[in-house]
C-alpha cells in the first residue's frame, strides 16, 4: 500500500448472495489500489451471505462486514456510509464486474482535479443481445455551472450525463458526511434520489472517459420481479424529489422541467404496465381500478399541466378514458415484457 494514496471506502449492499458472493467480490478484492476498505452489508439476507462475509473479513485486512435487516440497498448503503473511513466512497453492486485500475484511475483523477464527484464510463451487458459500451466526456466542471444547466448532465446514458446509477461515480465523504447526504428509504430510484442530493452540495465534478465498469443486466423475468405493488407510490415520491432537488437548481431551466415531465411520464407508465404484473394477482377489476387510481393520482401531481407530448397514454389520463386506457396498456405491457 503506497501512504501518499487517500483511502477508498468501498461499500457494498448485500442480499442473499452466498452461493456466488466469493466470485462476485473478487473484482474488488484485486483492485490495483492499495489503499482500501471494503464494506458489506448484508441486508437482511435468509442464506448463508454474513457466514461469508464474516470469512473473507477474517482472511482480508481491508474488509469490514456488518448486517442489518432488510430495508433495501440505499439503507444499507447508509449503514456502510456510517462505517467509512476513507476520502472517497464508490458503490458498486456486488454482481457486476469491475475494471481492476478503476479506483486507481478515478481516485487519482479527483486528487489531480480536485474534483468531489468522478463520473466515469460503463459497459452494459444484455442476456442474447450485443453489450453496450457508454463513454463520457472527458473534462472538468465547475458544479454551479452543471446546476445552471443540469439538462446536459441530466441522462445518464449520454456522455455528460450524471443522474442514474453510483456504480460509475465516485464521491468524497467529506461532502456526503458535512451534509448529511443519505439514500432515501425507496424501494426502487434510491440512488437517483442520492445523487440529487449530492449534487446539490458538490463543488466540481471530472469526467473520465474509459469504460471502467460492466453493468449486467437483469432478464424480463428478473426484473419484473423486482417491481413491488406499489411502484407508483414510489415514482410519484421520486417526482417530489426532482422538483425539491434538480428543478430547484435554477427554476427558469424550462428544458430541465420538460424532461422532469418526461421521466415522471416514462415512470408511470411502468407502474400502469406493472398492474398486468402477474405477481401481483389482480382481477381484471382490481385492474381497473388501479389504472383508474395511477392516472387520477398523476394527472393531479404533474409537474406542468402544459407538458407537450404525443403519448397515447397521457391523452388518455388526462381525458379519464379508462376504458380505453387498459387494452393501450396491456399492449404496452405484451410488448416491453412479453
Amino acid at each position: 500500500m503506497n501512504a501518499s494514496e487517500p483511502k477508498v471506502s468501498v461499500v457494498v449492499p448485500i442480499y442473499n448472495m452466498g452461493k456466488q458472493l466469493r466470485t462476485a467480490i473478487k473484482h474488488i478484492l484485486n483492485q490495483t489500489y492499495g489503499n482500501l476498505e471494503i464494506i458489506l452489508v448484508d441486508d437482511g439476507s435468509e442464506d448463508d451471505t454474513y457466514r461469508i462475509c464474516t470469512e473473507l473479513a477474517k482472511s482480508d485486512s481491508r474488509v469490514k462486514c456488518c448486517r442489518q435487516k432488510n430495508m433495501g440497498s440505499g439503507p444499507a448503503r447508509n449503514t456502510g456510509i456510517d462505517l467509512c473511513s476513507g476520502k472517497y466512497a464508490y458503490f458498486p453492486d456486488a454482481d457486476d464486474v469491475i475494471d481492476p485500475s478503476l479506483i486507481k484511475t478515478v481516485s487519482a483523477r479527483m486528487e489531480e482535479t480536485g474534483s468531489d464527484i468522478a463520473v466515469f464510463g460503463y459497459k452494459i451487458t444484455y442476456p442474447g443481445n450485443p453489450d453496450r459500451i457508454v463513454e463520457k466526456i472527458d473534462g472538468v466542471f465547475d458544479a454551479d455551472s452543471i446546476r445552471r444547466e443540469y439538462h446536459k448532465f441530466y441522462r445518464f446514458a449520454s456522455p455528460s450525463g450524471i443522474q442514474g446509477a453510483p456504480w460509475n461515480k465516485m464521491f468524497s465523504l467529506d461532502v456526503i458526511k458535512a451534509n448529511a447526504v443519505r439514500y432515501p428509504d425507496l424501494r426502487r430510484h434510491q440512488d437517483e434520489v442520492f445523487i440529487m442530493r449530492y449534487m446539490r452540495c458538490a463543488e466540481k465534478a471530472v469526467f473520465i472517459p474509459n469504460a471502467l465498469y460492466e453493468y449486467r443486466t437483469d432478464s424480463r423475468e428478473r426484473a419484473l420481479s423486482k417491481f413491488p405493488k406499489d411502484y407508483f407510490d414510489i415514482v410519484d415520491r421520486l417526482r417530489g424529489y426532482w422538483m425539491e432537488y434538480i428543478y430547484a437548481f435554477n427554476p427558469g431551466n424550462r428544458e430541465m422541467l420538460d424532461i422532469i415531465c418526461g421521466e415522471y411520464l416514462d415512470r408511470v407508465t411502468v407502474a400502469l404496465m406493472m398492474t398486468f404484473n402477474k405477481r401481483f394477482d389482480y382481477s381484471p377489476k382490481q385492474r381497473y381500478e388501479a389504472l383508474k387510481d395511477i392516472s387520477e393520482r398523476c394527472m393531479a401531481s404533474f409537474p406542468d399541466r402544459n407538458y407537450k407530448t404525443g403519448s397515447v397514454m397521457y391523452r388518455l389520463m388526462k381525458a379519464r378514458a379508462y376504458p380505453a386506457l387498459y387494452p393501450v396498456v396491456y399492449a404496452a405491457f405484451k410488448k416491453y415484457y412479453g
